[in-house]
């Protein structure tokens, strides 16, 4: 499910708002393909959830003669996110695909695309990402609630430079 609304009262600017749901499937390795290796024990769960997430941004765009700005302030509700942990309340600790009850991402990201950059065949895209993404609920490993959301940076930046060759590539 997605929506989204635009606005552009001129050529040179717009305002984007956008809504969308997504639902990821436990894959058949987690559902179903435990382990046991070098003294860890890594079991499935043929009960996990879906992971669904509900996402919302609002982006402002000024558009330039050879690129455009972008900023955008974005957040994510994700309810059932599915993990790799060590599930701590139960002795011996098991390692196995879980559901994380409730994680919240909130951040904004500057993004720069320019096409003719000092020659007609480069292209230069830049963009710079603040995340702030927590665990909310967590009762599988209570110590998570509170904390840094594993695999999602603070901040994030990326640089990419397209050559293209001549007009006939």
């Amino acid at each position: 499910m997605l929506a989204a609304l635009e606005f552009a009262p001129s050529q040179d600017w717009s305002i984007k708002a956008s809504i969308g749901r997504a639902v990821r499937f436990p894959t058949v390795s987690e559902l179903y393909q435990g382990s046991i290796a070098a003294d860890a024990i890594v079991n499935n769960d043929p009960d996990l959830k879906p992971e669904r997430s509900t996402t919302s941004e609002l982006s402002w765009v000024r558009h330039l003669p050879d690129g455009q700005l972008r900023a955008t302030l974005f957040h994510e509700r994700t309810r059932d996110a599915l993990y790799s942990q060590t599930n701590v309340t139960v002795t011996p600790n098991v390692t196995s695909i879980q559901n994380v009850d409730a994680i919240r991402t909130t951040g904004v990201e500057l993004a720069a695309d320019f096409t003719g950059v000092g020659s007609q065949y480069i292209d230069l895209s830049a963009s710079v990402t603040f995340a702030d993404s927590v665990i909310r609920e967590n009762p599988n490993f209570p110590a998570s609630v509170g904390q840094w959301q594993p695999r999602v940076p603070r901040w994030r930046a990326n640089l990419l430079a397209t050559w293209h060759p001549g007009d006939r590539w």
